[in-house]
């Protein structure tokens, strides 16, 4: 699967309840929940530092039964301030999912970081529009979990078009989605997961 995402992130802690009430009152369908560990690999940092992103994503029912994995490349964003990207993605199946691992760490591979997070996903009839839910993200760092908040990402999920007007999704987004959700500016998270991660991962030395 190969496609090109736009999202805006949002710090949801306390309001998860009151931010799903509106999600159904507006008309949005929940399509997905499950439980999330995400482990990003890297040599060093040098795939960090080219804002790109190795990833393998083991996805759990909510009775803890692995049921999925996929192995997803992310190319760098043209800022650092919008979150459009390339996303090379490849299932796994669930059986192969450890070798997979295995295979990295002996290509010189280490994890960078790695977070569990409860994910439900909504969408909205006949639109591409797509609201991801993450609620009790958590840091896995060595033996401790160490909670990273909550959060809601509005996420344009489709094949853009050279001639997007960036500007002008991130502004429709945010009116037509973030604002009526009851968000504000304040609200709004330029980082990556993985670079909350590792901040708080640095703290913990």
């Amino acid at each position: 699967m190969v496609f090109k995402e736009f999202e805006i992130k949002l710090s949801a802690n306390n309001r998860i309840e009151q931010i799903k009430e509106r999600l159904f009152k507006f008309g949005f369908i929940q399509t997905k929940d499950v439980i999330q560990e995400d482990y990003y690999f890297d040599i060093g940092k040098i795939l960090f530092e080219k804002d790109e992103r190795l990833r393998i994503r083991f996805e759990y029912t909510p009775s803890n039964k692995l049921n999925y994995c996929q192995w997803t490349w992310k190319g760098p964003r043209p800022t650092q301030n919008t979150d459009v990207r390339e996303d090379h993605s490849i299932d796994i199946p669930v059986d192969q999912a450890k070798n997979l691992q295995i295979l990295l760490e002996r290509l010189g591979f280490e994890v960078l970081v790695a977070f569990r997070k409860v994910r439900t996903r909504y969408k909205l009839n006949d639109s591409d529009i797509e609201i991801e839910f993450d609620e009790q993200v958590t840091l896995l760092h060595e033996s401790k979990e160490i909670p990273m908040g909550s959060f809601l990402q509005v996420s344009l999920e489709s094949e853009l078009p050279e001639d997007t007007n960036i500007n002008e999704l991130e502004k429709k987004l945010w009116d037509d989605y973030a604002i009526q959700l009851g968000f504000t500016g304040k609200d709004r998270i330029n980082k990556t997961y993985v670079e909350i991660a590792l901040e708080l991962s640095k703290r913990e030395k």
